[in-house]
């Protein structure tokens, strides 16, 4: 399991953020927690989160960011991670995706799905005029083997006329929906989404539909 918290050190603690790693152990005593370790790279920030697993090969990686798709294996005896060499030699592989509604962040684990890897990231976007944001959802996919290179995303953003309907959090004033994982069943996929940082949904989108919305990163933008 991956997970954000603040930094120990930092005496103000919503100022930085740190990723951890950890096992979920399971016996007939219960569940207890194991190996846990802060995730460690050269040039993370003071504030980092977003940082999403994925299994390859029974191994272990962590999408660093989608745009560019930086790709890290952390250890999990002390939390180090390394940038694989296979990163490194497609440039293709470190585009950046061409996408209007913000800056293209982590969101669900990627799953194998014919073939190749399904992920949902979000986006977020302030209004100039409200300087609110408003946050946003949508698709991606990338190569079932290294170097993982991103090869299709949303054409534009999921839109349902329920979105942001939940009362938002009085801490935020921004409009939220926020991925966190994903099944399939049925050529369906159910899409786990937070709403205004006050309630949890589920999505479904059929799985068809969603691959035929889906363009190049080699096409243009919407």
């Amino acid at each position: 399991m991956i997970f954000a918290s603040a930094a120990p050190s930092d005496p103000h603690s919503s100022l930085s953020s740190r990723l951890n790693l950890c096992t979920i152990n399971y016996s007939e005593d219960g569940v207890s927690v194991g190996n846990l370790n802060p995730l460690t790279a050269p040039f993370q920030q003071k504030w980092e989160k977003n940082w999403v697993l994925f299994n390859y090969d029974s191994q272990i990686f962590t999408e660093y960011s989608i745009s560019p798709h930086v790709i890290l294996q952390p250890s999990l005896l002390d939390g180090s991670c390394i940038k694989p060499t296979f990163a490194e030699e497609n440039n293709a592989n470190h585009k950046i995706i061409k996408w209007p509604f913000g800056i293209i962040r982590g969101g669900t684990p990627a799953i194998l799905v014919d073939g190749k890897y399904l992920g949902f990231f979000h986006s977020s976007h302030v209004s100039p005029r409200t300087k609110q944001y408003t946050y946003y959802i949508g698709a991606y996919t990338f190569s079932n083997a290294p170097p993982f290179t991103i090869d299709q995303v949303s054409s534009a953003p999921f839109f349902h006329p329920d979105f942001y309907s939940t009362p938002r959090n009085p801490k935020t004033n921004s409009l939220v929906i926020f991925p966190g994982g994903f099944v399939i069943k049925n050529d369906k996929f159910y899409l786990c989404y937070g709403e205004n940082d006050d309630a949890i949904k589920i999505m479904v989108l059929d799985k068809e539909k969603l691959f035929a919305s889906m363009l190049s990163i080699d096409s243009k933008s919407p």
